[in-house]
């Protein structure tokens, strides 16, 4: 028999790994991570203070080609290139970004779920 358990990073509260151990296997806390009963997504949930947490969601506002309320620590990556730090809006018809073009855009900040989405600048915001 085997049972789960999820391991994290107590100095961040970042879910590490989620493993599948025997039902015997006992878990030592240290000082730099801890364990969780049950297997749980790093993608959706963290531990905070040794308590299992949804992260929170980004506010980001999205109006056709313009992204704004972008928290300023965030890094914002377009098809897999860095935006300069601290964009807190952007608008891809001002980014020299080609008349219909479509981009992956990806928003990170740590805790919050980092957000992937796709933008295409329309074909008349950039004549």
């Amino acid at each position: 028999m085997s049972k789960e358990i999820s391991v994290y990073s107590k100095q961040t509260g970042a879910i590490l790994r989620a493993l599948d151990v025997p039902e015997t296997y006992t878990p030592v806390d240290d000082d730099e991570t801890g364990y969780l009963d049950g297997k749980h997504s790093d993608v959706t949930h963290y531990v905070p203070g040794g308590v299992l947490q949804e992260r929170p969601k980004m506010s980001l506002s999205i109006s056709g080609a313009f992204v704004s309320e972008i928290p300023a620590e965030a890094v914002v990556q377009i098809n897999s290139s860095d935006l300069p730090v601290s964009v807190t809006e952007f608008s891809l018809a001002q980014s020299g970004i080609a008349a219909g073009s479509t981009v992956q855009v990806r928003v990170r900040l740590w805790p919050y779920q980092t957000e992937n989405f796709e933008l295409s600048v329309p074909e008349e915001e950039n004549q």
